[in-house]
C-alpha cells in the first residue's frame, strides 16, 4: 500500500511534472486551532481513508502534533484515494462534504478509521454502490462532531463540486507521490507492447497512460491506432500502461482485467482494451450504481468470454481477478505511473519525455509527430 507520505513543501514545489487545476484555496485541510502556515516546520500528510496504514499512523502522529503548539509546528492533511481501494475516492470526497457543510474534516477522517472496516472490498463486495453511499451517510450521521443528515451528506458526496474538488486534491497528490514514494520494481518491464514483434530498440517509443474508463482515452485511441498500424513497429513502438483513476469507480477492475488478459498467451490486451472502450457505459459510476461488486465483477466476465481477441472463458476470469498476485501487478503498475506524475489520461510520453497531444489528434497528426520525432 502506498499508506502516507510526509513531504515539506519544497518537496511538493519541486514535483511540478504535470498540469493540474488551480484549486480556490491552498488545497488540505489544517489540524489544530488557529493553525499558523509560517510555523517553522510545516508537515503534510496524503491519507487515503480506507486505507489501513494511514489509520494506524494518525494515533501516534495526533498524540506528538499534541505536544506542540501550531506556532511550533503546522500539519496539513490532504486526501490521496489510491485506486485499489474501490471507496478510497468516495471516502475523499466526505471530506470535502463535512468541510462544506461548516463541520471538522479531522472528524470525519477519524470516523472513517473507526468504521474502516465496513467499506473494504470484502464487505462490499454485495452491496450495490447505492447501499454503500448510505452507509457513509451513516457514518457522518452518527459521528461525533459532525451529526450531518444522512440524506443530505449522501447528496453532497454526488454532487458534482465535491466531486471536482476531490479529483483536484487527488491530482495534486499525484504529484506529490511522484517525490515521496518508493515504488516497488516490477519483475518485468511494465507495460503492454501495442505489436508483439514491436522492438524495444525503435527510434520511436510511445508510451501511454490510460484509464479504460475514461472517456478521453477512449477518444484517443482510434487515431493514434490508425497511425501506428502505419509504420513498422521496428520504427515506432507503443506501450500501453494502466492508470486507472479513483473517481472511475469500475477503472481498477478493468485495469486488473488487463493485466489477467496480458497473462494469457492466446489473449490481447488491447483486444481487451477495445472491448472495454466499447461497453464503456455500461461499467460507468451511475450505470452500476445499483451493482454489487460481485456483479461487477461476473459482467467483466462475461465481456472477456464474449470478446474476440479475449476469449476467456467467465469463470476463468472471475477466478483471475480474485488472485493477490494479479491485484499487486496492477497497483504496481499505477504506482508507476504516479512516479513518472501522471495525474490523467490519457497521458503519452514520446521517447520518455513527456508530451501533450491534444484531445482532437487525427492519424494524420500523429503520423506527423511520428516523422517529426525521427527527423524525417
Amino acid at each position: 500500500m502506498l499508506g502516507i507520505a510526509a513531504v515539506v513543501a519544497a518537496a511538493l514545489a519541486a514535483t511540478a511534472v504535470a498540469q493540474v487545476p488551480v484549486p480556490a484555496r491552498p488545497d488540505g485541510y489544517r489540524y489544530m486551532p488557529l493553525p499558523n502556515r509560517s510555523a517553522p516546520l510545516q508537515l503534510h500528510g496524503y491519507f487515503d481513508l480506507t486505507c489501513p496504514d494511514c489509520k494506524d499512523t494518525w494515533g501516534p502522529l495526533k498524540a506528538a502534533l499534541a505536544e506542540f503548539n501550531s506556532a511550533q509546528i503546522g500539519f496539513t492533511m490532504h486526501t490521496f484515494s489510491l485506486a485499489n481501494h474501490r471507496y478510497g475516492f468516495t471516502a475523499a470526497s466526505g471530506a470535502h462534504a463535512a468541510e462544506n457543510a461548516h463541520k471538522d474534516p479531522f472528524a470525519w477522517m477519524e470516523a472513517m478509521f473507526a468504521n474502516q472496516d465496513k467499506f473494504w472490498d470484502e464487505p462490499t463486495d454485495n452491496l450495490t454502490g447505492t447501499q454503500v453511499f448510505e452507509l457513509f451517510g451513516q457514518v457522518a450521521e452518527d459521528a461525533p462532531g459532525l451529526r450531518i443528515p444522512k440524506d443530505e451528506f449522501v447528496a453532497a458526496l454526488k454532487s458534482r463540486p465535491v466531486n471536482l474538488a476531490t479529483r483536484t486534491t487527488w491530482k495534486l497528490g499525484a504529484l506529490a507521490a511522484a517525490a515521496a514514494q518508493e515504488v516497488p520494481i516490477p519483475s518485468a518491464p511494465d507495460g503492454f507492447r501495442y505489436n508483439v514483434t514491436s522492438n524495444r530498440t525503435a527510434p520511436v517509443q510511445i508510451e501511454g497512460y490510460f484509464d479504460l474508463m475514461c472517456p478521453d482515452t477512449r477518444a484517443a485511441w482510434p487515431a493514434l491506432k490508425s497511425a501506428l498500424d502505419s509504420f513498422d513497429p521496428a520504427s515506432v513502438a507503443f506501450t500501453m500502461h494502466l492508470f486507472p483513476l479513483p473517481y472511475h469507480h469500475n477503472s481498477y477492475l478493468a485495469a486488473e482485467g488487463a493485466t489477467i488478459v496480458g497473462l494469457t498467451a492466446s489473449s490481447s490486451p488491447f483486444a481487451w482494451m477495445e472491448a472495454v472502450f466499447a461497453a464503456q457505459e455500461q461499467f460507468g459510476n451511475g450505470a452500476t450504481a445499483g451493482m454489487s461488486m460481485t456483479e461487477v465483477i461476473a459482467a467483466f466476465g462475461k465481456l472477456a468470454s464474449q470478446s474476440a481477441g479475449v476469449n476467456i472463458p467467465a469463470a476463468t476470469f472471475i477466478n483471475d481477478m480474485n488472485q493477490v498476485s494479479n491485484d499487486a501487478r496492477t497497483r504496481i503498475s499505477w504506482k508507476l505511473g504516479c512516479a513518472r506524475g501522471v495525474s490523467g489520461t490519457p497521458t503519452f510520453f514520446a521517447n520518455g519525455a513527456r508530451f501533450s497531444p491534444g484531445g482532437s489528434w487525427s492519424a494524420s497528426d500523429w503520423t506527423a509527430f511520428f516523422r517529426q520525432v525521427m527527423g524525417n
